[in-house]
């Protein structure tokens, strides 16, 4: 029976993210991409919890992999859960990884940077993100990669302006969820994954963290963690497969 990977992606991110995430899983896992529905949050957890509520209903294990903004909604979910808005079946076997996201606000200069996008949209046609936008989100050892530069720059034209408005504003004055992962430690597997260099990152929310909930940190990235570090990735997929 393989495992089913539900994957959210980041902001203006399409499936192609996941590309070479994918090309290295291992066979006992299948992999689904979400797509963020055009919707407020509430109703996103719910469309979430229907595609996870399916796979539970077939009795597989069931990975959910929330990255960057997608981490968000995965730690929401989460929330929805121990609070008890959403219910899953007792026996849900759920684990779940965040990766490049701690839940809680946003720095400041990124919450300014984000309010001038959404004015520059409203006052002239939007022209994609710009290669210093994207060069912020890679480690250096990444700013010569035109390919991975140009399917960031793709993913977010493909995806568009109204998404890009929405994927701004619908999440962008978070709540803080540690206390949620205080309670959601003793009910589920969880595990963050980021950079140890991550500009969008609160390094201090981690240390906070009650000890049941795992962060490994890793080098040679940034931001961009299924396009930069896709292996380290896959082996907390991976391994976490042989712990079921």
């Amino acid at each position: 029976m393989k495992t089913k990977l539900v994957l959210i992606p980041g902001t203006q991110c399409d499936s192609r993210l996941w590309d070479k995430l994918r090309s290295q899983l291992s066979s006992d896992i299948e992999s689904t991409h979400f797509d963020i529905p055009k919707l407020p949050l509430s109703e996103v957890l719910l469309t979430l919890h229907k595609t996870i509520e399916n796979a539970v209903k077939e009795g597989q294990p069931v990975f959910l992999l929330g990255f960057s903004l997608g981490g968000y909604i995965a730690s929401s979910y989460l929330a929805s859960l121990v609070e008890g808005d959403l219910t899953l079946d007792s026996t849900a076997n759920l684990k779940v990884f965040i990766c490049s996201n701690t839940p809680t606000a946003l720095p400041s200069r990124e919450l300014r940077q984000r309010r001038r996008i959404i004015q520059n949209i409203g006052a002239k046609p939007y022209s994609g993100a710009s290669s210093s936008r994207v060069k912020y989100m890679l480690s250096e050892i990444h700013h010569n990669d035109e390919s991975m530069i140009q399917l960031i720059q793709s993913m977010d034209q493909k995806l568009g302006v109204e998404s890009l408005k929405h994927q701004l504003s619908f999440t962008g004055e978070r709540r803080d969820l540690k206390g949620v992962f205080m309670n959601a430690a003793s009910q589920f597997s969880i595990q963050f994954l980021a950079s140890d260099t991550d500009p969008l990152l609160n390094y201090e929310w981690f240390e906070s963290l009650p000890s049941a909930v795992e962060v490994k940190l890793c080098k040679g990235c940034k931001h961009m963690l299924p396009l930069e570090r896709p292996d380290f990735i896959v082996d907390a997929l991976n391994a976490a497969i042989f712990t079921e």
